[in-house]
Protein backbone atom coordinates (compact mmCIF):
# COMPACT_ATOMS: atom_id res chain seq x y z
CA UNK A 1 0.00 0.00 0.00
CA UNK A 2 2.66 2.62 0.96
CA UNK A 3 4.72 1.84 -2.83
CA UNK A 4 1.11 2.71 -4.08
CA UNK A 5 0.82 5.83 -2.82
CA UNK A 6 4.18 7.13 -3.51
CA UNK A 7 3.62 6.14 -7.23
CA UNK A 8 0.47 8.53 -6.79
CA UNK A 9 2.62 10.94 -5.40
CA UNK A 10 5.10 11.06 -7.74
CA UNK A 11 3.06 10.74 -10.63
CA UNK A 12 0.76 13.77 -9.38
CA UNK A 13 4.20 16.15 -8.75
CA UNK A 14 5.05 15.16 -12.54
CA UNK A 15 2.07 15.98 -13.99
CA UNK A 16 1.39 19.02 -11.85
CA UNK A 17 5.84 19.89 -13.09
CA UNK A 18 4.17 19.30 -17.13
CA UNK A 19 0.97 21.48 -16.76
CA UNK A 20 3.64 24.60 -16.37
CA UNK A 21 5.04 26.14 -19.43
CA UNK A 22 8.15 27.85 -19.00
CA UNK A 23 9.75 29.79 -22.00
CA UNK A 24 13.18 31.05 -21.54
CA UNK A 25 14.61 34.01 -24.37
CA UNK A 26 17.77 34.89 -25.44
CA UNK A 27 16.97 38.86 -25.28
CA UNK A 28 13.77 40.46 -23.24
CA UNK A 29 13.58 38.56 -19.63
CA UNK A 30 12.20 35.06 -18.62
CA UNK A 31 8.02 34.66 -19.49
CA UNK A 32 6.41 32.12 -17.58
CA UNK A 33 2.86 31.45 -18.29
CA UNK A 34 0.65 28.93 -16.83
CA UNK A 35 -3.02 29.21 -18.14
CA UNK A 36 -2.29 32.17 -19.49
CA UNK A 37 -1.04 33.80 -16.47
CA UNK A 38 2.60 35.93 -16.05
CA UNK A 39 3.90 34.51 -12.87
CA UNK A 40 6.76 37.22 -11.37
CA UNK A 41 10.47 35.80 -9.84
CA UNK A 42 11.18 36.59 -6.42
CA UNK A 43 11.90 34.71 -2.65
CA UNK A 44 9.10 34.15 -0.66
CA UNK A 45 9.80 33.16 3.16
CA UNK A 46 6.75 32.26 4.67
CA UNK A 47 7.87 31.56 8.78
CA UNK A 48 5.60 28.57 10.01
CA UNK A 49 5.97 26.42 12.35
CA UNK A 50 9.65 28.37 13.18
CA UNK A 51 10.67 27.40 9.94
CA UNK A 52 13.08 30.23 10.14
CA UNK A 53 14.98 28.94 13.11
CA UNK A 54 15.16 24.87 11.63
CA UNK A 55 11.32 23.95 11.15
CA UNK A 56 9.35 21.57 13.64
CA UNK A 57 11.65 19.99 16.00
CA UNK A 58 11.55 18.58 19.19
CA UNK A 59 13.62 21.44 21.20
CA UNK A 60 11.71 23.59 23.54
CA UNK A 61 14.31 26.20 24.80
CA UNK A 62 15.10 29.17 22.04
CA UNK A 63 18.61 30.22 21.57
CA UNK A 64 20.02 27.09 22.82
CA UNK A 65 22.95 27.18 21.93
CA UNK A 66 23.82 31.05 21.32
CA UNK A 67 24.89 30.91 17.55
CA UNK A 68 24.26 34.31 15.90
CA UNK A 69 25.56 35.65 12.09
CA UNK A 70 27.23 39.18 11.30
CA UNK A 71 23.94 40.58 10.78
CA UNK A 72 22.47 39.17 13.85
CA UNK A 73 24.83 39.33 16.66
CA UNK A 74 24.40 36.76 19.72
CA UNK A 75 22.67 37.51 22.75
CA UNK A 76 21.05 36.32 25.64
CA UNK A 77 17.38 36.61 24.39
CA UNK A 78 14.59 34.49 25.50
CA UNK A 79 16.58 34.10 28.87
CA UNK A 80 15.76 35.68 32.16
CA UNK A 81 17.85 35.64 35.10
CA UNK A 82 16.82 33.96 38.09
CA UNK A 83 17.71 35.26 41.84
CA UNK A 84 19.86 38.42 40.71
CA UNK A 85 22.17 36.29 38.69
CA UNK A 86 23.91 37.98 36.30
CA UNK A 87 23.80 36.82 32.31
CA UNK A 88 26.39 37.60 30.07
CA UNK A 89 27.88 36.52 26.76
CA UNK A 90 31.49 35.02 26.88
CA UNK A 91 34.37 33.75 23.87
CA UNK A 92 36.40 31.49 25.73
CA UNK A 93 39.86 30.63 24.47
CA UNK A 94 38.49 26.81 24.87
CA UNK A 95 35.07 27.26 22.99
CA UNK A 96 32.60 23.85 23.45
CA UNK A 97 33.64 23.47 19.57
CA UNK A 98 34.36 25.31 16.56
CA UNK A 99 30.66 25.33 15.88
CA UNK A 100 29.34 26.72 18.72
CA UNK A 101 32.27 29.47 19.88
CA UNK A 102 30.01 31.40 22.30
CA UNK A 103 28.35 30.69 25.44
CA UNK A 104 26.85 32.02 28.02
CA UNK A 105 28.25 32.58 31.76
CA UNK A 106 26.08 32.71 34.76
CA UNK A 107 27.17 34.28 38.33
CA UNK A 108 25.94 36.36 40.70
CA UNK A 109 28.08 39.08 43.32
CA UNK A 110 25.46 38.59 46.10
CA UNK A 111 22.90 35.97 47.00
CA UNK A 112 20.84 34.74 49.31
CA UNK A 113 19.64 31.54 47.50
CA UNK A 114 19.73 29.35 44.33
CA UNK A 115 21.01 31.29 40.86
CA UNK A 116 20.27 30.57 37.40
CA UNK A 117 18.50 31.45 34.69
CA UNK A 118 14.98 30.51 32.59
CA UNK A 119 14.37 30.32 29.09
CA UNK A 120 10.85 30.85 27.56
CA UNK A 121 10.93 28.93 24.48
CA UNK A 122 8.64 29.29 21.77
CA UNK A 123 5.34 31.31 22.67
CA UNK A 124 5.96 29.19 26.12
CA UNK A 125 6.15 25.63 27.01
CA UNK A 126 3.18 23.30 27.09
CA UNK A 127 4.34 20.99 30.01
CA UNK A 128 2.41 17.45 30.37
CA UNK A 129 2.70 14.53 32.04
CA UNK A 130 5.40 12.87 30.27
CA UNK A 131 9.21 12.44 30.28
CA UNK A 132 11.32 15.01 29.10
CA UNK A 133 14.86 14.65 28.37
CA UNK A 134 17.62 17.14 27.74
CA UNK A 135 21.45 17.66 28.22
CA UNK A 136 23.66 21.18 29.03
CA UNK A 137 27.47 21.67 28.55
CA UNK A 138 28.90 23.05 31.62
CA UNK A 139 32.44 24.48 32.00
CA UNK A 140 33.90 25.66 35.42
CA UNK A 141 34.49 23.75 38.86
CA UNK A 142 31.65 23.32 41.04
CA UNK A 143 30.80 20.64 43.31
CA UNK A 144 27.37 20.59 43.81
CA UNK A 145 24.43 20.22 42.37
CA UNK A 146 21.91 21.92 39.64
CA UNK A 147 18.59 21.52 39.65
CA UNK A 148 16.57 21.86 36.53
CA UNK A 149 12.28 22.81 36.38
CA UNK A 150 9.56 23.15 34.24
CA UNK A 151 7.55 26.17 35.78
CA UNK A 152 4.90 28.56 35.46
CA UNK A 153 5.56 31.95 34.14
CA UNK A 154 2.49 33.04 35.75
CA UNK A 155 2.72 31.70 39.40
CA UNK A 156 5.14 30.36 41.60
CA UNK A 157 3.83 26.65 40.68
CA UNK A 158 6.50 23.92 39.68
CA UNK A 159 5.25 21.26 37.91
CA UNK A 160 8.39 19.50 37.84
CA UNK A 161 12.02 19.37 38.93
CA UNK A 162 14.90 17.11 38.69
CA UNK A 163 18.60 17.54 40.39
CA UNK A 164 21.60 17.02 38.51
CA UNK A 165 24.81 16.22 40.19
CA UNK A 166 27.78 18.49 38.90
CA UNK A 167 30.73 16.73 36.84
CA UNK A 168 31.84 19.46 35.66
CA UNK A 169 35.74 20.62 35.92
CA UNK A 170 37.43 24.20 35.46
CA UNK A 171 39.07 23.34 32.83
CA UNK A 172 37.20 21.42 30.65
CA UNK A 173 33.17 21.17 28.95
CA UNK A 174 31.23 18.54 30.78
CA UNK A 175 27.55 17.25 29.17
CA UNK A 176 25.08 17.10 31.89
CA UNK A 177 21.66 15.24 31.07
CA UNK A 178 18.42 14.82 32.58
CA UNK A 179 15.33 12.99 32.56
CA UNK A 180 12.25 15.36 33.95
CA UNK A 181 8.86 14.11 34.72
CA UNK A 182 6.28 16.87 35.35
CA UNK A 183 3.72 15.52 38.33
CA UNK A 184 0.93 17.28 36.88
CA UNK A 185 0.14 18.90 33.46
CA UNK A 186 0.10 22.82 33.35
CA UNK A 187 -2.90 24.69 32.73
CA UNK A 188 -1.85 26.61 29.89
CA UNK A 189 1.82 27.18 27.93
CA UNK A 190 3.00 29.88 29.85
CA UNK A 191 5.78 28.56 31.35
CA UNK A 192 9.56 28.32 31.30
CA UNK A 193 12.59 25.96 31.50
CA UNK A 194 14.71 26.66 34.29
CA UNK A 195 18.16 26.23 35.89
CA UNK A 196 19.87 26.45 39.27
CA UNK A 197 22.47 26.23 41.18
CA UNK A 198 24.58 27.77 44.01
CA UNK A 199 25.22 31.29 44.06
CA UNK A 200 29.15 30.99 45.64
CA UNK A 201 30.08 29.54 42.28
CA UNK A 202 29.90 31.07 38.32
CA UNK A 203 29.56 28.38 35.55
CA UNK A 204 29.67 28.77 31.65
CA UNK A 205 26.79 26.80 29.95
CA UNK A 206 26.28 25.92 26.30
CA UNK A 207 23.86 23.70 23.88
CA UNK A 208 21.09 23.44 26.19
CA UNK A 209 19.52 20.63 24.56
CA UNK A 210 15.28 19.93 26.19
CA UNK A 211 12.96 17.89 24.58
Amino acid sequence: MGLVNKAVLAASCIASVAATSVKVRSSGGNSTKHFGIDYGYGFLHEDINNSGDGGIYAELVQNRAFQFSDDYPVNTDHYQSLNGASLSIQFLDQPLSDALPASMRVSSANSSGPIGFENEGYWGMDVKQQKYTGSFWVKGAYNGYFTASLKSNLTDDVFGSVEIESKSVADDWTEHEFVLEPTEDAPNSNNTFAVTFDPAVSVVLNALLWR
